[in-house]
């Protein structure tokens, strides 16, 4: 009998990030969106479930979350965001207080659990803490990076395992270190007590079982396709895992012998029932609940309208490893048999991407492919999906603009779009980022969620290194087209025809022409027209180059012919956001602007400083560009880059005047640091930063981390 589903559970508002069974008629979940829920069996049912009451409400997102039973007294123990553990009655509400507060981690508190009188707790400040009548008992230091899980495997001996990002394992005797283990190659993100031992599984996919007699793993448990997030043990012995993958997956024999596929992306959390039913904790907001029981199951219907919304559902493309859609098989594929848990990706007759996983003996559909990230309540703006489409009231009495903004993405770079987009000042973007800040719940500027992410580079970082290019934006097509044709008739040479400029007007907005066609004009008005005039060929180049499939020949040419122009500062300035444009072609950008001779370049040329002097556009383009290299510096970990973009930024700093362009420099020079660790004396410009910005709040946050990653 394979295991079905019995129940969902449907209330939270957001990710339910922790999921805990005290009884086989209790559930408790815990939420990004800052709550923790009871939920309780229906009375004389074997599958209905209540509504579910709020048991807590945190002031933060909340993700871990333990039991404490002793001496006829029982807690439910949530811990999140906001540093505190919070000890509740499992049958109080929101509006009640908790009955105690542990205060003492420095960071989010990410894993719990609790054995007879003692709590521990495992935090993103490095720290681990054994918690007995409301005070620390033994604060565990040792690991190098956030501790993930959290074990007490003796509570009269005080005996304790502990994981980290930092790869390792150790086992505790009161506060010190008796053992570490070292099998996992990436974040050991979970921890499972074990009778002879115990399991862990990692960010590296694989799930290792120990004995503590050996500190080399036993057996290694392969299958899972990405992250692997929690571990539980069924009343048989068996176990049972889920992940980044969409799956839970439960083993017999250390061999996977079913694949349980959801509809959301990630399944943060599992907790198996006494009754040996399993909790599943979902991205898109539900606990789902599957039972081996056919008493337990859900009805043939139910089951139904699940399979089908999983069929129906959307698979990130970014998920998947190196998609070759011309090479994928058709259907004829799934007349084959495959290997439990094994998915496979099949191409429709009309070139439709599907997802199929061999489950219980069958092909299961589990997912169609699509391109994005990937979300579980995304919003459509403007024919792209977002989780949040926020209405901002910028002028009064005209209609609001939309700010869209994914949770995944930083803030900082929504900002920059949404000014970009609606051609608003750079001053407004502190404001729009504490806006999204303040409306998103748990989103952090430079969001590092170190529960969605490989590793973390130090233990209080949130900034650091920052991941994503900051877009661009060029001018319209019309009116583009009208600055070509005033333009056009002051040349001397290389005027152009009216069909000509027609051609260029069709080849920006997607008409017959090929863009390559934009791409000749824009070579010949660079080249021919005079340097105050040669911004609108700029300005066409640089509104095709991200979406060109190959690199122009005369690429370089032409931006070293816009950066060398003599007294067109706006000329000089649309050059720099061609350069930054490079960063966003998915093609080829990345790889071009990888070599170091560029930047080699860019760094010692002899600009014009007068092109800086109050000129706020161009020295924000500068930083803009100076933090796009640092972000592909982090990116790719290319360390050959971070030598010459530190120099171009010290070359560079003391034109910089404008408030928004020196906060680019400083998360240029953070981000390009995070890579490895620079020994050079700190720089001089970072004290004046410091004392000129002393209040205001982004700057202080900026320069605080960027002297952390300097100790």
């Amino acid at each position: 009998m394979s295991f079905k589903l019995s129940a969902s559970l449907k209330g939270h508002e957001q990710d339910v990030r922790a999921v805990i069974s005290p009884s086989n008629e209790s559930i408790v979940s815990a939420s990004r969106d800052q709550t923790v829920r009871v939920w309780n069996k229906v009375e004389n049912s074997e599958n209905q479930w209540d509504d579910g009451i709020i048991n807590h409400r945190s002031t933060g997102f909340i993700n871990s979350l333990a039991y404490f039973r002793d001496d006829g007294l029982e807690l439910i123990v949530s811990g999140g965001k906001n540093q505190l553990i919070d000890l509740t009655a499992p049958y109080s509400t929101q509006e009640e207080d908790p009955v105690s507060v542990l205060i003492g981690h420095e960071a989010n508190v990410c894993s719990l659990d609790s054995k007879g009188p003692l709590i521990i707790s495992g935090s993103w400040d490095t720290t681990a803490k054994v918690w007995q009548d409301g005070s620390v008992l033994y604060n565990l230091k040792g690991h190098s990076a956030s501790v993930w899980d959290v074990k007490i495997i003796d509570a009269v001996n005080h005996e304790f395992l502990t994981c980290s990002a930092d790869k390792t394992i150790k086992r505790w005797k009161g506060d010190k270190v008796i053992q570490t283990f070292t099998g996992h190659t990436d974040v050991v993100r979970a921890l499972l007590l074990l009778p002879n031992g115990f399991a862990s599984c990692s960010n590296d996919a694989t799930i290792k079982i120990y004995n503590y007699n050996d500190p080399t793993p036993t057996h290694i448990l392969s299958g899972h396709e990405s992250f692997i997030y929690s571990l539980g043990i069924l009343p048989n012995g068996d176990l049972v895992s889920c992940g980044e993958d969409r799956s839970c997956r439960i083993w017999s024999n250390y061999q996977c012998q079913q694949v349980i596929n959801l509809p959301c992306v990630s399944v943060w959390d599992l907790s198996v029932l006494p009754n040996g039913d399993i909790a599943l904790a979902g991205s898109d907001g539900n606990i789902r609940v599957f039972s081996k029981d056919s008493a337990r199951q859900a009805s043939e219907e139910v089951i139904a309208e699940f399979e089908e919304l999983l069929a129906n559902s959307a698979i990130s493309e970014s998920t998947m490893d190196n998609i070759n859609k011309e090479k994928l098989p058709s259907y004829e594929a799934l007349k084959t048999p495959g290997k439990e848990g094994q998915t496979i990706m099949v191409k429709s007759s009309v070139g439709v991407v599907e997802a199929y996983s061999f489950t219980d003996g069958k092909w299961v559909k589990i997912g169609t492919v699509v391109g994005g990230s990937g979300n579980d309540t995304k919003k459509t703006y403007q024919g792209k999906e977002w989780d949040y489409i926020f209405d901002i009231d910028v002028q009064e009495g005209a209609p609001p603009l939309k700010l869209p903004y994914n949770v995944s993405e930083n803030p900082f770079t929504a900002a920059a779009r949404f000014l970009a987009d609606n051609e608003l000042p750079a001053t407004y973007a502190d404001q729009i980022v504490k806006f999204i800040l303040s409306n998103t719940k748990g989103v952090e500027l430079g969001s590092k969620d170190p529960l969605e992410q490989s590793s973390i580079n130090a233990p209080s970082l949130k900034i650091f290194p920052i991941k994503e290019y900051l877009p661009v934006k060029f001018s319209s097509t019309e009116a583009l087209i009208k600055g070509v044709t005033k333009l056009n008739a002051t040349q001397k040479h290389g005027q152009l025809t009216a069909d000509q400029i027609d051609e260029i007007r069709q080849a920006l907005s997607g008409g017959s022409v090929d863009r390559n066609v934009a791409l000749t004009y824009a070579t010949l008005i660079i080249q021919k027209w005079d340097n105050n005039s040669k911004l609108v060929g700029l300005d066409i180049l640089g509104s095709v180059i991200a979406n060109l499939s190959t690199p122009p020949d005369n690429l370089f040419d032409l931006i070293n012919t816009g950066l060398k122009v003599d007294k067109a500062p706006n000329t000089f300035m649309l050059t720099l956001r061609c350069l930054n444009s490079i960063f966003q072609n998915r093609y080829w950008g990345e790889s071009l602007l990888r070599d170091e001779t560029l930047i080699n370049e860019l760094s010692s040329y002899e600009f014009d400083r007068s092109y800086f002097e109050k000129k706020k556009n161009v020295q924000i383009e500068l930083a803009t560009m100076l933090l796009n290299f640092a972000v592909l510096t982090a990116k790719f970990n290319e360390l050959t880059l971070q030598g010459p973009i530190l120099r171009a930024i010290s070359s560079f700093v003391k034109s910089i005047s404008d408030e928004e362009a020196r906060y680019r420099l400083l998360a240029a020079y953070g981000t390009t640091i995070s890579v490895q660790k620079v020994d050079s004396t700190e720089p001089n410009w970072l004290e004046v930063f410091e004392k000129e910005y002393s209040t205001n709040q982004r700057f202080v946050d900026v320069i605080k981390e960027i002297k952390l990653l300097r100790l």
